[in-house]
């Protein structure tokens, strides 16, 4: 049985989708729509992690931290299509450059998950709790969760670390 569940994180980024089509009237609702988003990336990218042969406990040393658990699955490598009918094996930092939201200069999976460095709120305590809340629209980070929980579905049997 495996410790991390792509099946739980896709349920978790549902919810946030869900939260979202709700309405985000109220800031309780944005930050419940962020904090259920990121923590479906966080599970799938830990799922990710765990099928790619990493072992748990070093997958527990990044904790929450998503830029972290990021860089670690950008050290892993998956298939791809090079030309037809040619699969080779690839680094899978291509995850960071999917776009998330068009509406959005730069609204891609990589630097969405590194949002604090650009000054969100720090996930997980400062999404949960505080007076400031400082981050990306909640609806692109629900839909941040649907790319990259499919990103992750699409190569989990076959990432490599």
């Amino acid at each position: 049985m495996a410790e991390y569940s792509i099946e739980f994180a896709q349920e978790m980024s549902k919810a946030s989708n869900g939260i979202v089509s709700a309405g985000l009237g109220s800031e309780d609702a944005q930050r419940a729509a962020l904090y259920v988003g990121l923590v479906a990336c966080e599970i799938a990218i830990k799922s990710a992690l765990e099928k790619a042969g990493k072992p748990i406990s070093d997958i527990k040393t990044n904790g929450h931290n998503l830029s972290k658990l990021l860089d670690d699955l950008c050290n892993c490598t998956v298939l791809a299509e090079i030309s037809a009918g040619a699969l080779t094996r690839v680094s899978a930092t291509r995850i960071r450059s999917i776009v998330v939201d068009s509406n959005y200069a730069d609204a891609t999976v990589g630097k969405l998950l590194q949002a604090e460095q650009f000054g969100a709120s720090k996930f997980p305590n400062e999404i949960r709790y505080g007076d400031t809340l400082k981050h990306f629209p909640a609806s692109v980070i629900a839909h941040l969760s649907e790319k990259v929980v499919a990103w992750v579905k699409l190569h989990l049997d076959d990432l490599q670390a």
